[in-house]
């Protein structure tokens, strides 16, 4: 009998050990600077799930996520308060991890050339979402790196001056501003889409302008980076700073013959090259289509 009570209770032990385990990780506020001094010291010590609370200020990188970091959160108190910044030759913010979400920051290269690629923020893995945020930088603001890459931004503004919006990834913008604040202008979107890839880089509902120096007529909407770029602009409102052909070729390229770009409504003063869309057409454009099944809400 004593056997019999010594197996029972091992049994029982083990049962409450598995269950235990089974049990969800709790997520862990870490907060900018009340318990860390950095944000890069917050961000190394974040568990999956974990979210970084930065209060407002200026913190200076460059800042990684690195890929063991997934479904960590980026919350900042304010878009014009909390500010994330690096300057010439830097990336302010690099995320490698998935499922990240960056919500109210703004995150800035202080760069204020053309001449150098200064990025702001270059993702590298699947389902980033980009919530009531700022990137605000110059050339190459946002990059999609990569062909597994999937961003979604929304309720946020991104402003530049060439290829600000661009990359190998997918991107869905939906009810954001993009300013173009060249006052000679340049292009905003620049894809590198593989072929067999459907979906590009998507502007739904956003608004097209000036950021207060762009003159009239003085810039594009995008050019494609590579010969099978995809990029669409799906009822948005564009400002004047737009030429009305819309779209250039890249330099030295015959990209424009074999690239994948659309607009709806088109104006008719669209570059030859350019999909005029019907609205049954421009309906296939949904979040999960362009997503690649992801359908952050």
């Amino acid at each position: 009998m004593k056997i019999i009570y010594s197996i029972q209770g091992q049994v029982a032990g083990l049962t409450a050990m598995l269950a235990l385990a089974a049990l969800p990780a709790y997520s862990t506020t870490r907060s900018v600077p009340s318990q860390y001094s950095t944000v890069q010291a917050a961000i190394n010590a974040a568990s999956s799930g974990d979210t970084i609370s930065i209060a407002n200020g200026t913190y200076t990188g460059p800042f990684t996520v690195p890929s063991s970091k997934t479904k960590i959160t980026i919350q900042g108190a304010s878009n014009t308060g909390t500010i994330l910044t690096a300057g010439e030759n830097q990336v302010t913010l690099t995320v490698s991890a998935t499922d990240v979400t960056i919500n109210n920051i703004e995150i800035r290269n202080s760069y204020t050339g053309d001449n150098n690629t200064s990025q702001v923020l270059i993702i590298t893995a699947a389902r980033c979402a980009i919530r009531s945020s700022f990137l605000n930088g110059r050339q190459d603001t946002l990059y999609a790196k990569g062909a597994s890459t999937s961003v979604y931004v929304t309720g946020s503004t991104i402003q530049g001056t060439v290829d600000f919006v661009y990359g190998q990834g997918r991107i869905f913008l939906t009810g954001s501003t993009i300013r173009q604040m060249r006052n000679n202008g340049a292009d905003i979107g620049a894809p590198q889409t593989a072929q067999s890839q459907n979906y590009g880089i998507v502007f739904s509902s956003c608004t097209i302008t000036s950021g207060g120096t762009a003159t009239s007529d003085s810039s594009y909407l995008g050019r494609p980076w590579g010969a099978y770029g995809e990029l669409a602009f799906i009822n948005c409102s564009i400002g004047s700073c737009i030429e009305p052909v819309g779209y250039i070729n890249w330099t030295g390229t015959s990209n424009s013959s074999t690239c994948r770009f659309a607009e709806y409504p088109c104006p008719s003063t669209r570059a030859s090259w350019v999909t005029r869309l019907t609205s049954s057409q421009a309906a296939a454009y949904t979040k999960s289509a362009v997503l690649g099944g992801w359908n952050p809400s």
